[in-house]
C-alpha cells in the first residue's frame, strides 16, 4: 500500500463534464430557437409591452420614493416621470418602441459576435474552436444587418434575429460537444 492511499485519485474523467450533457444543452437551445422562429411578431410585441410595463412600475416606485425621501426629491421625480413616460412610450407604441429595441439588438449581436471571435481565437488549437468561430460571425453579421437598417419590419426582424442566432449558436454548441477531445499542447 503507498503512502498517499488516503487521497482520492482523480482523473481528467471526472473534472470534464459528460459529452451528452453539452449535446443536451445544444438541442434544447435548438429547439428553442426553432420555436422562437415561428412566433417573430410575439416576441417583438411582448418584448415592448413588457417593457413598458416594467418602465411603468419603476417610474411608479421611483416617483414614490421621492415623494418619502425628501434628501433626493427632484432627481427622484425626474427619473420617476422619464421612467412613465418610457413605459407609457413603450407599452402603447409597441411599433416605435421596437425601432429602438431593434437598434439595441444590433448592437448587443454586434458586440456579443465580437466577444465570442475573441473567445474563438484564444480558443484556436482546441478542438471544436472553428464552430466557435462560425458561431461568433453568424452573430456578426445578424447585428450587422440590424444595425444597418435591414428589413423593415422590426416587430419581424427582432424575433426572427434572435431565433436564427439562437440556431447557430445551438449549432456551434452541438459541434463542440460532439467533437472527439484530442490533447494539445498549451
Amino acid at each position: 500500500m503507498s503512502k498517499h492511499a488516503d487521497f482520492p485519485k482523480t482523473t481528467a474523467a471526472r473534472t470534464i463534464p459528460a459529452p451528452w450533457t453539452g449535446s443536451a444543452a445544444a438541442a434544447a437551445e435548438l429547439l428553442l430557437g426553432l420555436g422562437l422562429l415561428g412566433l417573430p411578431y410575439l416576441l417583438g410585441v411582448s418584448a415592448a409591452w413588457v417593457g413598458g410595463a416594467v418602465l411603468l412600475l419603476a417610474g411608479a416606485l421611483r416617483l414614490m420614493q421621492g415623494a418619502l425621501h425628501l434628501n433626493h426629491r427632484p432627481w427622484n421625480v425626474m427619473a420617476g416621470v422619464m421612467f412613465l413616460c418610457m413605459g407609457a412610450a413603450m407599452a402603447f407604441s409597441p411599433m416605435l418602441s421596437m425601432h429602438a429595441w431593434t437598434q439595441l439588438v444590433g448592437l448587443a449581436l454586434l458586440v456579443g459576435g465580437c466577444m465570442q471571435m475573441l473567445v474563438a481565437v484564444g480558443m484556436v488549437y482546441m478542438p471544436g474552436a472553428f464552430w466557435r468561430f462560425f458561431g461568433a460571425m453568424a452573430a456578426v453579421v445578424l447585428g450587422a444587418m440590424v444595425t444597418w437598417g435591414w428589413p423593415e419590419s422590426s416587430l419581424w426582424l427582432v424575433g426572427t434575429l434572435v431565433a436564427v442566432e439562437l440556431i447557430c449558436s445551438a449549432w456551434a454548441m452541438l459541434f463542440l460537444s460532439l467533437t472527439p477531445a484530442r490533447p494539445y499542447a498549451a
